[in-house]
């Protein structure tokens, strides 16, 4: 019995939402790791009724704010006993909205609804993301969301000529450092030098407006930490995070950091970036169909991997600290698989399927057992 052709929008976007849903039963599940930080900054910032220092435990952690912002409305209307199901479904609904991301500026770069539809379903379905990453109460997927909206609203501004695009991005990327970190602007930044290279870009992001806008946005910081915070300490410590990074390792220790980290975000990848792999190696020799908007997919290719050396090279990084690089990575694998053909699609769709299926005897089944 063969997998069903997936050959329209529609028929890849009800995957998607299956996807998506797929997502709901990992909200009940026990604390993971760091989780209950989430619940107990948000409660003390509720509690106190300070909304610009982020506290746990009554000190000062340092950390910007956003996300409790977001988080004490929706765990005050749910009630705070389910404050972690309230952080989860940020997270959970901060990675499906990526995914609506990569489909609009997939849709944007090659103007095919249909592979748009097909990449969102390849991204959000990357095993890291999609089995365990995607949910859990960490900040991640929601920098993930905001640092790529930013680089996709950049691209598509440049595409367009459209500098209220350049806004957006500006808006999304200080969301983002206001989430998180000021690496936000590290991933924008790499992103940014990759589109400079397109000579048709170049005259767009160089004139006065968007120099203007880009100005106001990387000023931010300086005005948060000075200004709203009365003090430079909070930007010490990101500082300090960054270069801790590169804390020395023994010349063999090192090596095997840079092999595992290869391996471990291979694995993450998977099982998508294994098919595009697989493809790739098949129908080498010119099988794969022309690819006619190469620009494109070596852009995306591109930003991705400037973006992903600091963290490799540093000794001291987790694979983790990539996730806002998932969705171009998810780009290129759609891509690949899509120029594979019809029947590859097919296959890829018949092991997404099945990954579906996995994850939700994991989060439904494997995982309460574990936790028990």
């Amino acid at each position: 019995m063969r997998f069903p052709a997936f050959d329209t929008s529609r028929q890849w976007w009800i995957f998607y939402a299956l996807c998506a849903l797929s997502f709901v039963p990992a909200l009940r599940l026990y604390y993971v790791g760091e989780e209950p930080i989430a619940f107990i900054t948000s409660f003390e910032m509720w509690h106190r009724g300070e909304w610009f220092t982020h506290t746990i435990y009554g000190l000062n952690a340092l950390h910007n704010p956003l996300f409790n912002w977001l988080h004490v409305p929706l765990a005050s209307a749910a009630g705070w006993e389910h404050g972690l199901a309230a952080a989860r479904f940020l997270m959970a609904g901060s990675s499906v909205l990526t995914g609506l991301v990569v489909a609009w500026l997939a849709r944007e770069l090659f103007q095919d609804s249909t592979f748009a539809a097909f990449s969102a379903v390849v991204f959000l379905t990357l095993g890291d993301l999609f089995v365990y990453r995607g949910w859990l109460a960490y900040a991640d997927p929601m920098f993930m969301f905001y640092v790529f909206s930013g680089i996709a609203s950049l691209w598509v501004a440049c595409e367009r000529r459209n500098p209220w695009l350049l806004v957006v991005a500006a808006v999304a990327v200080t969301a983002g450092f206001m989430l998180k970190a000021i690496t936000a602007y590290t991933f924008y930044g790499g992103a940014g030098f990759i589109l400079l290279f397109r000579k048709e870009y170049r005259a767009f992001l160089f004139r006065p407006a968007s120099l203007l806008i880009h100005a106001l946005m990387f000023a931010w910081p300086v005005i948060w930490f000075l200004l709203v915070l009365e003090g430079g300490g909070q930007g010490t410590r990101m500082l300090g995070e960054m270069l801790d990074k590169w804390s020395g390792k023994s010349f063999g220790e090192y090596l095997l950091k840079l092999l595992e980290y290869v391996g471990h975000a291979l694995f993450n990848l998977s099982p998508a970036v294994a098919l595009a792999a697989y493809y790739l190696w098949r129908r080498r020799g010119g099988a794969l169909q022309p690819e006619t908007h190469a620009a494109h997919v070596h852009t995306a290719l591109a930003v991705a991997l400037l973006n992903l050396m600091p963290y490799w090279l540093a000794p001291q990084s987790q694979v983790r600290y990539l996730l806002p690089l998932y969705p171009l990575f998810g780009l290129v694998i759609a891509r690949v698989i899509w120029r594979a053909g019809a029947s590859a699609v097919r296959t890829s769709a018949a092991w997404l399927a099945g990954l579906l299926a996995l994850k939700l005897v994991v989060v439904s089944v494997a995982y309460p057992i574990y936790q028990a």
